[in-house]
């Protein structure tokens, strides 16, 4: 439990060297996409006005990044933290919506105007509207909901399936559970 994980300079999770410490895995080859994939960057400004409650309007400029895996780990030890000890299933809905949103903000939006911070703890129009851009820029980034009538609606973005099918019991052995009990 208590084995520190390899880094890089980032501080995300180097997988592949954490790879290294157990059995070799084949990888299937994936073939290659003809068409090119448009990318969404990393690091997107994004433009934020609000309205005090005093009538002040105000403006300012923010970096939605997409988290790192340590980002997302980072996220979750925040929430916590902003949790106050309280276990997470007897918090009511709303709360762990906040404490999440809140957590999410402070690891994604980077460089974001001072008043931000302050006025997110306050307004739930807020934090839901900034927490609402950057959720829908890392599902953009990772493709996640191809808009309708591109062409990525049409392919995968992932491919996880059995290496060997063949292996796997077909549909006509899975209505005749005693195809599956080994004989003998």
């Amino acid at each position: 439990m208590g084995n520190k994980l390899p880094s890089d300079n980032l501080g995300s999770i180097d997988l592949r060297q954490l790879k290294d410490t157990v059995d070799e895995v084949a990888t299937p080859e994936v073939p290659e996409e003809d068409t090119p994939v448009i990318l969404v960057p990393r690091r997107l400004e994004i433009e934020i006005i609000y309205v005090t409650p005093e009538g002040n309007r105000l403006h300012g400029i923010g970096y939605s990044q997409i988290k790192t895996g340590k980002d997302r780990l980072d996220v979750a030890k925040l929430a916590t933290q902003l949790g106050g000890g309280t276990p997470w299933s007897v918090m009511p809905a709303l709360a762990q919506g906040r404490i999440w949103g809140l957590s999410t903000l402070t690891i994604q939006l980077q460089d974001g105007p001072e008043w931000v911070y302050k006025w997110v703890q306050e307004d739930d129009d807020l934090l839901a509207a900034i927490v609402g851009e950057l959720e829908a820029h890392e599902d953009r980034y990772f493709r996640r909901y191809p808009s309708e009538g591109s062409s990525d609606a049409q392919k995968p973005k992932l491919v996880v399936r059995p290496a060997n099918p063949s292996t796997y019991p077909t549909e006509s052995d899975l209505s005749d559970p005693t195809r599956l009990v080994p004989s003998g």
